[in-house]
């Protein structure tokens, strides 16, 4: 159930920085997707749900942080550094499991997995809503 609620927010969250959001707010929607479309592919193809670190896993995560730390250190919007931050907080669990496959059992390293994304889902459809508010305000002349 959690799931399909999960991927009803992304397809929102996609799907309405494309029609309302500046290019930062469409970068960062598409980085969801494309991370939720690969972790997808990734538990489909292998059949491991988070019981064990995976390379491939690793991979995607490693790759979405990138883009958006690129994202934060090249736009001028502050809102894309805590999604860089959680998403860094992410691969840190990845790092932990890793090190120490006892210290965080199965089921606490899958829901660390997709706890993050929540929160960076709900920014950037604030972000979105947020930015379309501020392009419809008067601008002062100079």
């Amino acid at each position: 159930m959690i799931g399909y609620i999960y991927m009803a927010l992304a397809i929102f969250c996609f799907g309405f920085a494309w029609a309302a959001g500046r290019a930062s707010e469409r970068v960062a929607a598409s980085t969801i997707m494309y991370g939720t479309l690969a972790t997808i592919a990734v538990q489909r193809i292998t059949g491991d749900h988070f019981a064990n670190v995976l390379i491939a896993q690793v991979a995607v995560d490693v790759s979405v942080f990138l883009i958006f730390y690129i994202l934060a250190m090249r736009g001028s919007r502050t809102w894309v550094l805590w999604i860089a931050a959680w998403q860094l907080v992410n691969l840190m669990t990845h790092l932990a499991r890793s090190l120490d496959h006892g210290m965080i059992e199965a089921r606490v390293y899958s829901m660390s997995q997709g706890f993050w994304a929540y929160p960076t889902i709900g920014l950037v459809i604030y972000a979105t809503w947020k930015g379309r508010r501020f392009d419809k305000c008067p601008q002062p002349l100079s």
